[in-house]
């Protein structure tokens, strides 16, 4: 099992009867970062590019490097929804209400999208912190610029999508 990523350029609503359409699917746990979306509705993409992010664990860890390169602090999930009382960066990043990243760190795992106004903000995260991402190097830069393009296509009247 793993996290499949679809980001879509310049949709356009289409007839819900077009079977090659992009159905959207708006999280009702996150609906603000799909807030240009109505739900339901069939589009049209005039791009495409999908990759996969990686197993769940995987992007989880991903997730968790992005948030301390965004310098959230390391602190314990009093919650215990995820991995208990661990100190994460992550768990830093939850504990807030914006920052850098906010909008993929505290967020699904799994089948929701984001919005333009959304994929916006985070393209100009990656874009501020790509020299210090790219110092970073290695599995995690490769992933890094994979996210910056989806990024670039979702803020062009987009969305990306999580399956």
């Amino acid at each position: 099992m793993g996290l499949d990523i679809v980001a879509y350029g310049r949709l356009t609503p289409i007839n819900a009867g077009d079977p090659d359409g992009v159905t959207v699917y708006v999280n009702p746990d996150f609906p603000s970062r799909a807030s240009e979306f109505k739900h339901p509705q069939i589009y049209e993409a005039e791009e495409c590019f999908d990759f996969r992010a990686g197993s769940y664990s995987g992007y989880g860890a991903w997730r968790e490097e992005l948030a301390k390169l965004a310098g959230y602090p390391a602190v314990k999930d009093s919650s215990e929804r995820l991995h208990g009382h661990e100190e994460r960066h992550s768990h830093g990043a939850w504990a807030a209400t914006s920052g850098p990243f906010w909008e993929m760190i505290n967020f699904s795992d799994c089948e929701a999208l984001w919005a333009p106004s959304t994929c916006a903000k985070l393209l100009r995260d990656f874009i501020e912190y790509d020299a210090r991402a790219q110092a970073i190097g290695g599995w995690f830069y490769d992933r890094y610029q994979l996210w910056h393009k989806a990024m670039f296509m979702g803020a062009d009247r987009g969305a990306v999508c999580f399956h």
